[in-house]
């Protein structure tokens, strides 16, 4: 399957399609292909408190989070500009900068992320969900708090965002919110 990667255009998120691609040796598209992974790291400052935590998590504090980008796929560019890579690391920053600059970097997570419960875990899941439709290649998202500690979003292999959308809404978003 090629990786569709997206570039942004002014305020419009437009989709790259990759056409042509080149597998592994010997590989086959199929649960137990191999794959190639990528990471990208976008460090923040932010505060937040967990409102309803039994511990010191519930006063105002701050962290400097880092959050990672994971994409992956079976298939490479075989030819032009991007020729051997699953996707170019600045088409990665160009989508999720401005998500961490406008609503993660120097801010206050409770009032930006619309929770009161803006959890590692809660970051990941929300990053996810609004950088899915953009870099439909994207396999997890990490959220690491401290150095020791970290949360690591990745939907189960048969996910979609459809399924996403719709199973975890009972769940997820039952508990916390929509992510909006």
């Amino acid at each position: 399957m090629a990786c569709a990667a997206s570039l942004s255009t002014g305020n419009a998120l437009q989709p790259l399609v990759r056409e042509s691609v080149l597998r592994p040796a010997g590989s086959a598209v199929n649960a137990t292909s191999a794959m190639f992974i990528l990471e990208k790291r976008f460090p923040f400052e932010a505060s937040h408190c967990l409102q309803h935590h039994d511990s010191k998590c519930s006063r105002l504090h701050g962290h400097s989070y880092v959050l990672v980008v994971e994409v992956s796929t079976e298939a490479l560019v075989t030819s032009g500009p991007k020729k051997g890579m699953v996707m170019d690391f600045d088409e990665i920053a160009a989508v999720v900068r401005p998500l961490v600059e406008k609503f993660l970097d120097h801010q206050h997570l409770n009032e930006t992320l619309e929770t009161d419960a803006p959890t590692a875990e809660y970051i990941a899941y929300w990053a996810y969900r609004k950088l899915k439709p953009s870099i439909p290649c994207l396999s997890a998202v990490t959220v690491e708090e401290t150095a020791t500690a970290r949360a690591i979003y990745r939907p189960k292999p048969l996910d979609s965002l459809h399924r996403i959308e719709h199973d975890h809404e009972t769940s997820f978003d039952h508990a916390y919110g929509p992510v909006s």
